[in-house]
């Protein structure tokens, strides 16, 4: 009895992926490209901060199959997701609800760059304008005796030689 059993049991589990398979060719192409937007919406239940199709663990092999296999079977997508937020939690979906607190996760990075953008028209409107310099007038020549005088004829002699 107990031999029968575990025959029987691994005689299903050869035959699992090829049904899949099998699956996979007679599944339309509509179908298939649903089934892979599903599975490339959902974040890997099994490999925190992968995306279900990245993810390499074969618990997410085996849950990307049985959600190939349903949508192929004509389950709709947002139930399948639906079912897959009830049993993994809302972070599979990848994204915010708009329920609850989540809602800041929508509204929260468009309210930051709108007060950024009015703090910067304000910070640019309180700045005093530029103004010209105040020496309008050139500053009077050096007394005839100092050193000032003595550095200006040299400097003014040192260009005259450069030149």
């Amino acid at each position: 009895m107990l031999t029968s059993a575990l025959l029987l049991t691994t005689a299903l589990l050869q035959t699992a992926p090829i049904d899949t398979a099998n699956a996979d060719l007679r599944a339309t192409a509509a179908e298939r490209r649903v089934a892979a937007e599903l599975i490339a919406s959902l974040q890997s239940p099994f490999c925190p901060g992968l995306t279900l199709p990245a993810c390499p663990s074969w618990h997410a092999d085996t849950l990307r199959r049985s959600l190939r296999r349903r949508v192929y079977a004509g389950e709709s997508p947002a139930a399948l997701r639906q079912e897959m937020a009830s049993r993994y939690g809302q972070a599979i979906l990848g994204e915010p609800s708009w329920q609850g607190f989540d809602v800041l996760g929508w509204i929260g990075p468009g309210v930051l760059l709108l007060a950024g953008i009015v703090g910067v028209v304000v910070f640019l409107r309180r700045k005093p304008p530029a103004s010209a310099p105040v020496m309008s007038v050139p500053p009077p020549p050096p007394a005839p005796g100092s050193e000032d005088a003595r550095l200006v004829a040299q400097l003014a002699e040192e260009l005259r030689a450069s030149e």
